[in-house]
């Protein structure tokens, strides 16, 4: 892992490299992470007298997150990704199951960040550290919330209305 301080630092330095004036939109997946790094953020926000902040919290049950995770294989072949609905990943199915990308016949697993015991210790990471910053952003006034379990389609037109501003 990185630390924040080098976190912030890449971060700093890439948006000074970018040249964007404070009125520009920047979007930035999976920093913060913890209440510390919400802070940090809060600082170079202000450094760099950006104009406006907007933060987007994804809901979803953790049950359906498993769900998904556990359907969604990976072919070994092309690196295809797809959703198979298995009874128990039966073994049997899997070996025989061709990727709809490229045809290649039992390439499909499953990555070790999908199997469920993973995704539930996950969110119980999220619940300790980074759940802390809704309170933080919900006192802030600048954070909307998105139903992730949509259809892409409506997830994508929520996210473009949050970012309007």
């Amino acid at each position: 892992m990185v630390d924040d301080k080098t976190i912030f630092l890449c971060l700093e330095s890439s948006l000074n490299a970018l040249n964007c004036s404070a009125d520009e939109t920047i979007l930035l997946d999976g920093l913060p992470r913890n209440l510390s790094q919400g802070k940090d953020l809060d600082l170079l926000i202000e450094k760099m007298a950006f104009e406006s902040v907007q933060v987007i919290c994804f809901d979803a049950k953790v049950e359906t997150l498993v769900k998904r995770c556990e359907n969604r294989f990976t072919c070994s072949s092309c690196g295809s990704v797809e959703s198979i609905y298995t009874q128990h990943e039966n073994s049997a199915n899997l070996a025989n199951y061709k990727c709809h990308s490229c045809g290649e016949i039992g390439s499909m697993s499953r990555r070790k960040d999908d199997e469920p015991a993973t995704v539930r210790r996950r969110h119980e990471l999220y619940l300790n550290e980074t759940l802390p910053l809704v309170s933080f952003y919900k006192d802030k006034n600048i954070i909307s919330f998105v139903d992730a379990l949509m259809p892409p389609e409506f997830v994508y037109v929520r996210v473009a209305s949050c970012l309007v501003v």
